[in-house]
């Protein structure tokens, strides 16, 4: 018998070895072949003609190979290299773990509360405060109308807001347009001011507006914006029930969100846009208001840093949104909007930075200068604005001496962007059909299931019910009941089974969904606020989908360390695919969470193939996309967690190889199976 095995294993590598000397003889043919053309080409008379000009284009590679070449070439390597080095900040790293220490107990802090169980308006009108609303203009008035318009919507009471409009001496009839509407309007408010200023720039003008008010909060505003109805009194409902050490709380844009990083559990940010903030008073008097020194563009982030640097918190607010008319078509570059803000990178680099970023601002700078620009005439400003800065260096230095903390810088951005930031919110869903949300866990995840859930309670599309699973014990069912009990109401609901694997817990999950459409979320991913928002949009602008995906982030984490520690974001180019049922029968290339389909689906052909406990989703979306339509967004709404360690993710990736021909075994038979 052991004779005959091993003859059989003999003939098996007889004939693998008969079939690699076959390709190679194919492989081998075809060289000859393509030989055989290149001797044919260069025989031509168009070949010899053409000699010189190849000779030419050969001389910068031929000098390469030289010793004196090679030096050159690898200095320029090194410039390169170091050029796109210096650009990422150190900073950058810490900044984003301050946030994401303040996750741990966020789910049981008042402010998570209120903003979970509260109404939008509340029950005593009587109880909102007076608020400062600053507006500057300079030559807009254009937007006056439109602004008033839908001011005077609000749900707020427009007898507790004080107007103060500022005019940095427009040259049109922006002055006389804003006296006429004040006028008109004067009875409405608690108070009108306007103020005709030289043109002292964006907070310059709201410095001088500020300082004729005195109420708790004051709303700075852009005069490009069109207010919701709730826009108001959700921001500052927000801010009073909030810490407080929050600075500030941020309104969100529509058309087009900003695209900076908001933390999806605690909704706080490294910066503040101010096209609609809502301020402290305490914390704009403590930290000193606006940098005048800085005309417009950039203002906003270095009052944000200030603001950090004297330790309160900057908040974002998903359920306040307004429409900021910022550009007139997706990518516009303005020109002034250009020259600002490299200006302001450089001074906020040269100030917060380490002596590190103050070299990257340098270099930045003078790679602007030697640049091909998108815009014209701007290069004299550039350069003015370059000397200013050099003259600069020495103050600016002495001011970062007492300033606390770390602080973002990403080339001339600050803070890591999203992809999708010209994705049209104006119409999206905010509430609509119920979808579920499912959680696979198991015994000892508790400070991943807090963020997890949290991340679902921020969603700003409301109708959702929260199905948590734990695979192998009930340890998670005081947590559950915790949350049930705090958040009186919450759409939460706990099932335990014993020890059967991750797709039995999913499948679990799945039977007890009650939602038109479905989506999971391990515990250890998170949903970013607008996520469920943009799927379910797609899902109701297109009745023919059956599933919506969109992009995430990839987290590389050391959970290991003493101190959990995200190092750094990424999303791998494999996820950048439009819908393509041959590319998924290839490969996985959409992440668990990041995927909201029909639970039809589920009801007609099963779950997960509980046989498998990995890669068990990429069974399940080539299961369900057979003879589907589904639909890709490319805009970035989740995030999930890897290990960083090189060691446990090789263990990982090996684990997957492993399955991977197993699973595509499984998937031909399911498409052999649904596409009958």
């Amino acid at each position: 018998m052991q004779k005959s095995n091993e003859h059989q294993k003999t003939e098996g590598l007889e004939s693998k070895v008969y079939e690699l000397e076959q390709e190679l003889k194919l492989v081998n043919d075809e060289l000859w072949r393509v030989k055989q053309l290149n001797l044919a080409m260069q025989s031509t008379i168009s070949w010899k003609v053409t000699a010189p000009l190849r000779f030419a284009r050969s001389i910068p590679s031929r000098l390469r190979k030289t010793a004196f070449g090679r030096a050159v070439y690898k200095l320029k390597l090194l410039k390169s290299n170091l050029y796109q080095t210096l650009q990422q900040s150190k900073g950058n790293t810490l900044a984003l773990n301050r946030l994401v220490s303040a996750r741990a107990d966020e789910i049981f802090s008042k402010h998570h509360l209120w903003r979970n169980t509260r109404k939008n308006m509340p029950s005593n009108i009587d109880n909102l405060p007076f608020i400062d609303l600053s507006v500057v203009t300079y030559n807009n008035g254009k937007w006056a109308s439109q602004f008033f318009k839908t001011l005077k919507q609000q749900n707020y009471p427009l007898h507790k807001i004080n107007l103060i409009f500022v005019d940095n001496s427009s040259a049109d009839e922006t002055y006389k347009e804003l006296e006429s509407l004040l006028n008109e309007s004067r009875k409405l408010f608690a108070s009108v001011t306007l103020k005709l200023e030289s043109n002292i720039g964006f907070g310059g003008g709201h410095n001088a507006a500020i300082v004729s008010g005195n109420s708790e909060f004051i709303l700075i505003s852009n005069i490009d914006v069109e207010f919701k109805q709730d826009t108001i009194v959700n921001l500052v409902s927000e801010a009073i029930a909030d810490d407080h050490k929050v600075a500030c709380w941020e309104v969100r844009q529509a058309p087009y969100e900003h695209p900076k990083y908001i933390d999806p559990v605690t909704l706080q940010v490294n910066w503040s846009s101010h096209c609609a903030v809502l301020l402290r008073r305490e914390a704009y008097q403590a930290v000193g208001g606006y940098d005048p020194s800085i005309f417009m563009y950039g203002e906003d982030v270095e009052l944000s840093y200030r603001f950090v640097s004297h330790g309160w918190k900057l908040r974002y607010v998903p359920d306040a949104v307004l429409v900021h008319h910022t550009y007139k078509e997706a990518n516009e570059i303005k020109p002034v909007q250009f020259v600002g803000s490299i200006y302001a990178n450089g001074l906020i680099r040269i100030r917060y930075g380490s002596a590190r970023d103050v070299i990257a601002a340098l270099l930045l700078q003078i790679g602007v200068l030697t640049s091909r620009l998108p815009i014209d005439n701007v290069k004299s400003k550039l350069l003015k604005n370059f000397f200013r800065l050099l003259l600069s260096i020495p103050s600016e230095r002495l001011k970062r001496i007492p300033l606390r903390g770390t602080f973002p810088f990403r080339g001339f951005d600050y803070d890591m962007r999203r992809e999708g930031a010209f994705y049209d919110i104006l119409d999206t869903k905010k509430s609509g059909p119920l979808v579920s949300v499912i959680t696979r866990t198991y015994q000892g995840r508790e400070h991943y299931l807090k963020e997890c859930i949290a991340s679902v309670m921020n969603q700003t599309y409301k109708n959702i019910e929260h199905i948590v699973v734990e695979d192998g014990g009930d340890t998670h069912k005081a947590l559950i009941e915790k949350i049930q009990a705090f958040y009186s109401g919450a759409s939460i609901f706990y099932f335990s089974q014993e020890k059967l694997g991750r797709s039995a817990a999913g499948n679990k999950g799945l039977s007890k969904a009650q939602g038109k459409w479905c989506i999971f979320l391990d515990d250890d991913d998170l949903f970013l606020p607008d996520h469920i928002e943009i799927l379910v949009n797609e899902l109701i602008n297109n009745e023919d989908l059956s599933a919506a995906y969109a992009l995430a982030w990839e987290v590389k984490t050391d959970a290991a360390a003493s101190d959990y520690l995200e190092r750094f974001y990424l999303t791998e180019p494999v996820f950048y695919q439009e819908y393509s049922q041959e590319t998924l029968m290839h490969h996985n290339y959409i992440p668990i969470q990041c995927i909201l389909f029909d639970r039809n689906l589920f009801l007609e052909r099963g779950g997960f193939d509980e046989s498998l406990d990995q890669l068990e989703d990429w069974n399940l979306w080539v299961k369900y996309s057979i003879n589907n339509k589904f639909k890709w967004v490319c805009k970035t709404t989740s995030l999930y967690r890897t290990p960083h360690s090189a060691v446990i993710a090789g263990t990982r990736k090996k684990l997957l190889d492993e399955c991977y021909e197993r699973v595509c075994k499984i998937n031909n038979e399911c498409l052999m199976r649904y596409s009958r």
